[in-house]
């Protein structure tokens, strides 16, 4: 095993919006926690945490378990449909997720700690090229801890921020649970999940296991999936930890329209994490393989690795909470005859000081180094003598933010961040599929050129250049308060600004003439600016509710290729709202999305119910999605399911 590094407006409608209001979500956090991390609990209460946790501005309820159980909430990517500042869009391929305007590639995305590599797994279709969501088992996520915007110093290249799903739970009770569930299209899906402890409490563990099949919703877009997980956790000492974890998945899906074509992932993941109360080092694995399985049993195979080590320190000492460490990551990509590596090692340190009762100042700072190897010598894609086949590059990135606390239960906070982002190997794939494209007649490459007035091999590299890192600053000015125990809002505005933004895209300007592959470049500059706000009420304690609503305005500097200053690939306004209400064993939610215009498609408006009833050792839930029965499409143009539903059955041995 090889380790190296990774680092990784509006108040009037919120006003009229909010009487539908969806899942519970209430927002909590103590003072002494940082302002920058929402965590995001699947299981628990809103209600019991708005009574017994009055002085909590940070951490986000979302009481989505039921839906989960009643097959509302297929994927982590639809679970993350319910927080503010995060956009989610659901394709015929999967859940396409994005934060602050970016996309997954541009935020990152850590289990239990440790950073996934986007893992790209490129193909042709552009959304099939972003991170499997569909690949980390819902049923065995226990919280989701999301930090906004690139204050934290801790996590390599991120702009949106970062988002870390929890699995390791610490089980409170031995218990095992079976769980059926059939729904529209021919849905079936089959669960079990056991936790166990020891007597004394030091040695945890737990197993969960699904399979799920559907025929799908589009022709030939039906889904086979299996996944098993487990965790083993062992408490050396008083604060002192040992936990490994694993998991797999094996998913088949069609590919739309397509009949005879699927395509089909397999997935493993590795973690060993040694923890105390100051100090943790964990080592890491991920392995996916990609095929593309064709007419005839002919198949195509892409190969990835992602592996890597860290640690993390953090020391208290008077008015400061100091943390630093090390990360090394390393990621291989094999795609016979291309065989493409990214190696990252970053540092970092990040003081938050309190300068009095009122401030806290932050200071962080962190330093990359990522190098890439397109393996000229084995892959004649990138092998053309006197082109770069590698390439390594640096930066410092410092970090400033302030908080001050007006009392107990309100601050507001600002934030300045120094970014740094590489392409990761997708979008070098994708670069280096046309850059150094073989130039013959019936070359990708020199078709595109021609498109475009470009008559030489010379000057199309010249044009496109060399794929360099993403650099630029991002800004963050927000509100937050807990006005009574049933009453929390937050308003946050942020502004990046990026240089050399790597664009993927079909340009207007060969839109027309030539759509096969997707075409990689840096364009010398964008901004993306917008505006989040999250209210959440408990009208009493049976019945609670959310808004948010996420706002945000992408443009780009015009270029060769593309004069256009738009980037419209994201809805500009997406707004969740929804009630949710529960009385003894009986419990039900409805939630309304609404996605705005996007590239050419118009916006749209959905709504979801679940109905729960829970007794003894026994659930019965349904879920009814799209119940007005909508006409929707995903960004590709391809329709979304209307009205389905989902009726499942839990039972705890």
């Amino acid at each position: 095993m090889r380790y190296n590094i990774r680092i990784k407006n509006i108040l009037p409608l919120l006003a009229g919006i909010f009487l539908w209001h969806s899942s519970p979500a209430l927002m909590a956090s103590s003072p002494e926690t940082s302002y920058e991390l929402d965590e995001v609990y699947v299981f628990g209460e809103a209600i019991e945490t708005a009574k017994n946790d009055e002085s909590s501005i940070n951490k986000t309820v979302i009481h989505v378990k039921d839906k989960i159980n009643a097959g509302q909430i297929q994927s982590v990517g639809e679970l993350l449909k319910d927080i503010a500042g995060i956009t989610v869009q659901s394709t015929s391929g999967g859940a396409r997720v994005a934060m602050r305007g970016m996309s997954d590639d541009r935020f990152a995305v850590a289990i239990n700690g440790n950073l996934l590599s986007k893992l790209a797994t490129p193909s042709v279709q552009a959304y099939r090229y972003n991170l499997e969501w569909d690949t980390i088992p819902v049923d065995a996520v226990q919280k989701i801890e999301v930090i906004r915007g690139a204050s934290s110093a801790e996590y390599f290249g991120t702009w949106g921020g970062v988002i870390n799903i929890v699995t390791l739970p610490a089980p409170e009770e031995n218990k095992t649970t079976v769980k059926t569930s059939h729904g529209s299209f021919n849905t079936h899906k089959y669960g079990l999940f056991h936790q166990e402890s020891s007597e004394n409490g030091r040695l945890s563990w737990t197993l969960g296991a699904n399979k799920r099949n559907s025929d799908g919703y589009n022709l030939n877009t039906w889904q086979d999936t299996e996944d098993f997980n487990a965790s083993l956790q062992y408490q050396l000492k008083e604060k002192e930890l040992l936990s490994f974890s694993f998991g797999t998945n094996h998913k088949k899906q069609g590919i739309e329209n397509a009949i005879g074509k699927f395509d089909e992932w397999r997935t493993h993941d590795y973690a060993l994490k040694y923890a105390t109360s100051s100090s943790e080092i964990s080592i890491f694995q991920n392995d996916r393989t990609y095929t593309t399985n064709q007419m005839m049993n002919r198949t195509t195979s892409r190969f990835m690795t992602n592996q890597g080590f860290s640690w993390k320190q953090t020391l208290q000492k008077k008015h400061h909470t100091l943390t630093y460490g090390l990360q090394e990551q390393y990621y291989d990509f094999d795609f016979s005859p291309a065989d493409m590596k990214n190696v990252l090692h970053g540092l970092y340190i990040q003081d938050k000081w309190k300068l009095n009762s009122e401030l806290t100042l932050g200071l962080g700072a962190r330093y990359d180094v990522y190098h890439v190897d397109l393996d000229s010598t084995l892959n004649p894609l990138f092998g053309k003598k006197g082109n770069p086949s590698t390439a390594s590059y640096s930066q410092l990135s410092p970090k400033v933010s302030l908080t001050k606390h007006i009392q107990p239960n309100e601050e507001i906070f600002a934030s300045a961040s120094s970014v740094f982002r590489p392409a990761n190997i997708g979008e070098y794939f994708y670069w280096g599929n046309l850059y150094y494209d073989p130039w013959s007649s019936n070359s990708a490459a020199k078709k595109l050129a021609s498109i475009c007035g470009i008559s030489t091999q010379t000057e199309w590299q010249e044009k496109n250049g060399a794929l360099q890192p993403e650099k630029g600053w991002s800004y963050e000015l927000g509100w937050r308060k807990q006005a009574t125990p049933r009453l929390s809002w937050q308003l946050t505005g942020f502004y990046n600004s990026i240089d050399n933004y790597i664009y993927q895209s079909y340009p207007a300007a060969i839109r027309s003439g030539y759509t096969s592959s997707l075409f990689v470049r840096n364009i010398p500059h964008v901004t993306i600016k917008g505006a989040e706000a999250a209210l959440n009420y408990a009208f009493s304690q049976r019945l609670t509710g959310n808004l948010s609503l996420t706002t945000q305005n992408a443009s780009k500097a015009p270029d060769f290729f593309d004069p256009g200053t738009a980037l419209e690939s994201l809805p500009k306004n997406t707004v969740h709202g929804g009630l949710s209400y529960q009385s003894g064993p009986f419990r039900t939610s409805i939630d309304v999305y609404y996605l705005s215009r996007r590239n050419n498609l118009g916006g749209a408006a959905t709504t979801d119910l679940s109905l729960l009833y829970e007794k003894k050792n026994a659930t019965v839930a349904l879920s009814i999605g799209n119940i007005f029965n909508k006409h929707t499409q995903d960004e590709t143009g391809s329709f979304l399911p209307g009205t389905n539903y989902s009726l499942s059955l839990q039972y705890k041995l």
